[in-house]
């Protein structure tokens, strides 16, 4: 066992409970608070909160030595490595969020560690707003005149505690979940938490610092969508509780990631029809059902969001990759798709749109029906080749919607928007470029390296990919080519190096990686420039001697500026 010195900043509910289990797991544990009380019953074995099993932990790790309280935050960072944050965050009377204790106890740490020699690790266990992390860290580094990695890191590791099971979630938690710019601290914290047998997930810090906001406020939800279900049932006489529970069974949709995945609005003749059905049974019945009767209302704004993202790209010439309201289908009715395509048209864009799935030779019944009185003026705009759309064009993706994944198209004389349409359930993988070579340029003869992130949104738990890599000129001509096999679980990043020195031609390429699991396909690409080193040395020297040049000429128009009315002045007096 790694006994590790830890110091628990704030003996409250989060706290105590850390304090206690931390030191349940082996480790020299040092409670501090400002609170005299609290101080006095750890020091006396005692839980400051009142919950299951916590007190025979604080009781019997206390024999055992390895706790203790205070008030002294300086003694006990000296005498730690790691520096826990469990400190409230109560909300002010206009509801925002109050952090002045998180900083002050940023303030007294970095206090601490102004005069610490060894690397020190801190902890923010409590329920933060994403970019505390990077403030907390700025404040450290200023009052501790200490370089953040060098000297300390920040690590974000949220709680998980429900009250009357602390101490068991504690040890059984969905996770754990962290995330740091620091490798140091993050190998810390892995070596700290490894006798508790769940999924370690390294994440991004904002991600890691919004989680528990996302899970409180879904929690929010269900039980208030369960309350308005349950006024609709006590209206109709019908038992709410045996309609929930048949409802929880259904894992595959009900409650599943089937829905969960941030993307574009809904559509189709179910979804929307049935839920303006229940609007109206609650409205029949005087209910106020805030929760369902804004449901319609949220899916609009992602429709006019979308929208925005086209309009802010100012392009004129716009592709749609499906039309339908979701993959699979020739369902046209209430397609989110639909009613974005007619109100570009309206606003006089030009578009193209192709979808495999809607044969108009074919389409027949309501479907059929809903094209000839609504939408066809539509068919017009539809091409039977998707080339038609994408012919010409370097397809780059710039940001996605499950259920649509939006990428702009360019090549030197004009440009346009493709929107690829994939419904959120089959989303299986998102891809993110980062090249890491210097200002996006390599000189001839250079290593291109890419920082590549591959992340598992929709497939098993572990399926075994293909990835194929593709440096590409601007006609899509094919330069460089390779693929591997490897094996995914929930995400990996990883850096590939391009070798590009059999590309002699200085000009503009893409790398592309494409990402291929049965029929799901996910692909990125980023633009990089190959130019002449002798060509970017000749451009900055140019560039030096052409401001030289405005330099001197700025001072000689100074000095003549001071000169010529003096010597006009003394020209004037000898003709007098």
């Amino acid at each position: 066992m790694n006994e590790m010195k830890i110091s628990v900043f704030g003996l409250g509910y989060v706290g105590c409970v850390n304090l206690g289990c931390l030191a349940q797991s082996g480790n020299n544990i040092i409670g501090v608070d400002t609170n005299k009380n609290k101080i006095n019953l750890i020091n006396a074995g005692k839980a400051t909160i009142v919950e299951d099993k916590i007190d025979e932990i604080i009781s019997k790790q206390l024999g055992l030595g390895r706790i203790r309280a205070t008030s002294d935050y300086r003694s006990a960072v000296l005498d730690s490595s790691i520096s826990i944050i469990c400190v409230g965050t109560p909300s002010t009377e206009y509801g925002h969020l109050n952090l002045k204790y998180i900083y002050t106890v940023a303030e007294q740490i970095g206090e601490a560690i102004r005069f610490k020699e060894s690397f020190h690790t801190i902890v923010i266990r409590s329920t933060v707003l994403p970019g505390t992390n990077e403030k907390i860290s700025k404040i450290i580094e200023e009052v501790s005149l200490k370089r953040k990695e060098s000297d300390f890191a920040v690590v974000s590791n949220p709680e998980f505690l429900r009250e009357g099971s602390a101490v068991n979630d504690y040890y059984n938690p969905p996770y754990i979940l962290i995330g740091s710019t620091s490798k140091r601290a993050l190998d810390q914290l892995s070596i700290l938490y490894k006798d508790i047998k769940v999924e370690l997930i390294i994440e991004e810090i904002k991600i890691v610092e919004m989680i528990k906001y996302v899970n409180n406020s879904f929690h929010a939800l269900k039980v208030t969508f369960a309350n308005e279900i349950g006024n609709i049932c006590k209206e109709l006489n019908i038992d709410s509780y045996k309609l929930m529970n048949i409802f929880i069974k259904d894992k595959i949709l009900n409650l599943s990631s089937y829905y969960l995945k941030p993307g574009f609005a809904y559509g189709g003749s179910c979804l929307p029809k049935d839920l303006e059905a229940l609007k109206s049974i609650a409205h029949n019945h005087n209910l106020e059902t805030p929760i369902i009767n804004n449901i319609s209302k949220s899916n609009e704004l992602q429709i006019e969001r979308a929208l925005k993202m086209i309009i802010d790209y100012n392009v004129n010439e716009i592709g749609f990759l499906g039309l339908s309201f979701k993959a699979g289908t020739d369902d046209l009715r209430n397609s989110p798709s639909v009613r974005l395509i007619e109100i570009l048209i309206g606003k006089g864009y030009n578009i193209k749109i192709y979808d495999e799935s809607v044969n108009l030779a074919n389409i027949v019944g309501r479907n059929k029906d809903f094209i000839e009185k609504h939408i066809k003026h539509l068919t017009n705009l539809m091409v039977d080749d998707i080339e038609e759309i994408t012919l010409d064009f370097l397809a780059k993706s710039v940001g996605s919607f499950p259920g649509q994944i939006i990428g702009t198209a360019e090549d030197i004389e004009r440009s346009t928007i493709i929107i690829f349409e994939v419904i959120s359930e089959l989303v299986l993988f998102d891809v993110k470029l980062d090249i890491t070579a210097a200002y996006v340029k390599v000189e001839v003869g250079e290593e291109l390296i890419v920082q590549i992130t591959l992340l598992n949104v929709g497939a098993p738990e572990k399926v075994d990919v293909i990835a194929s890599y593709f440096i590409k000129d601007l006609r899509d001509n094919i330069i460089h080519e390779e693929s591997e096999t490897f094996a995914v679980e929930n995400q990996i990043s990883f850096a590939k190096t391009f070798d590009i020195r059999e590309t002699q031609e200085p000009g503009k390429y893409v790398v592309s990686v494409e990402i291929r699991y049965v029929d799901s396909f996910a692909v990125s690409s980023q633009l990089f420039e190959i130019v002449e080193k002798e060509k970017f040395i000749r451009q900055d020297i140019i560039k030096t001697n052409i401001n030289l040049i405005l330099f001197l000429t700025l001072i000689v128009v100074a000095i003549l500026a001071v000169l010529i009315p003096r010597l006009y002045k003394r020209g004037q007096k000898i003709k007098k």
